[in-house]
């Protein structure tokens, strides 16, 4: 793995990890949807301003379907599930529960993709669910669970966007993708717009920092610097970064907010993680046929 990709591939999940505890700041002034809408109108415009650079074509109108499903599996479902689950869930512990993303989207691939998955790998994926269950009923309430369960549904409807990338691929190139359902995905979240409005006469100056830090860095330069990173050395290389986004979260969320995850928390997150391992293990591969798991990156 190249110097380059390394250094693109680190700072990505820096920005990554980070964003959950922004979340969490910005959710002191902002409803879920209105951050989701904030965040996203700041990405748009940056990657707008961006596109000529990136050389970034106009998608054919048959793909215009595709690219919407993208915008909204990817963007606005995906955003808005994870923002409102962060309103109980800590910011350590959402990223353990996103971590499991990579699995679900190997079994959406055996699915839609053909992509087998071995006996070993399904272990993986029972062993993620057993974390997931560690993590979901060994905390609080059901207030708590049911925003746990709503991050686990934004891991899934991202797998899903992974998916349906894939086919994307086929035509363009993986900025261009990101532009696409970037933008689709704030045309989704445009009925949160007046809330958002409304929310920012009265946001604190955090919140207001918060919501552009979102936009800018996890929500548009990320994505670019993980395509490249992608483009420069080998996907499962690049992608095997990804296993250090929950604890670097976790670490970035106890030195800004003062969290510190619970013992069931902590346990279902490492089994978690090893199933996710488990579930993705397989031989060397090309980046073509890398399997949709790895070429995806789950991106708060």
């Amino acid at each position: 793995m190249t110097r380059q990709a390394t250094f693109l591939a680190l700072w990505t999940i820096l920005f990554w990890s980070s964003s959950y505890s922004a979340i969490r700041i910005g959710l002191e002034s902002f409803s879920p949807g209105a951050l989701a809408f904030l965040r996203f109108a700041v990405a748009g415009a940056a990657l707008l301003l961006l596109a000529p650079f990136l050389g970034i074509p106009w998608p054919r109108r048959g793909d215009w379907g595709l690219i919407l499903l993208a915008g909204f599996l990817g963007i606005a479902l995906y955003h808005t599930a994870l923002n409102f689950g962060e309103i109980q869930v800590p910011a350590g512990t959402a990223a353990l529960l996103i971590a499991f993303a990579p699995a679900f989207t190997a079994i959406l691939a055996q699915v839609f993709l053909g992509e087998k998955l071995s006996p070993p790998q399904w272990g993986g994926v029972a062993l993620g669910l057993g974390g997931i269950a560690m993590i979901t009923w060994g905390n609080g309430d059901w207030g708590w669970r049911w925003s746990a369960l709503a991050i686990v549904g934004a891991a899934f409807s991202t797998s899903l966007f992974f998916i349906v990338e894939k086919f994307l691929f086929r035509r363009y190139s993986p900025a261009a993708v990101t532009v696409y359902a970037s933008l689709a995905g704030l045309f989704f979240l445009l009925p949160f717009a007046p809330g958002a409005v409304k929310d920012l006469a009265d946001a604190s100056l955090g919140s207001w920092l918060a919501a552009l830090y979102l936009g800018i860095f996890p929500g548009a330069l990320a994505y670019l610097t993980w395509n490249r990173a992608l483009q420069l050395s080998q996907t499962g290389a690049v992608t095997s970064f990804l296993y250090l986004a929950p604890v670097v979260a976790m670490i970035m969320a106890f030195a800004a907010l003062g969290e510190t995850p619970s013992f069931p928390s902590l346990a279902g997150g490492m089994v978690v993680l090893v199933g996710v391992i488990l579930a993705n293990r397989r031989p060397a591969l090309s980046a073509e046929a890398a399997p949709a798991a790895q070429r995806g990156a789950a991106g708060p």
